[in-house]
């Protein structure tokens, strides 16, 4: 098998490669669901590093703002998004 991999469904190119060209693309903090306006719980892990958050976009699985493990567009059944949603970039 050759060439890259195919991107997964749930991600968003355009924003992805906004966060990659500005430094700022990967310091948002979305405080509230943009779908529903509800507001998101607290963090109660430290927000990744940038390697971390770009390994994380391919994986199939991202921790939530809390440590669960969900899909990368998804949030935990506590309310945590996962922190590629939290920032803007699902």
């Amino acid at each position: 098998m050759s060439g890259l991999l195919p991107l997964p469904p749930f991600f968003d190119w355009s924003r992805a490669m906004q966060a990659r060209d500005f430094p700022q693309g990967l310091t948002r903090d979305i405080t509230h669901d943009e779908e529903t306006s509800l507001l998101y719980p607290e963090p109660t892990t430290e927000k990744p590093s940038e390697e971390e958050f770009w390994d994380m976009l391919f994986d199939g699985a991202c921790p939530a703002t809390d440590g669960c493990e969900v899909e990368p567009d998804g949030a935990c059944p506590h309310g945590h998004p996962t922190w590629p949603r939290r920032m803007g970039l699902v």
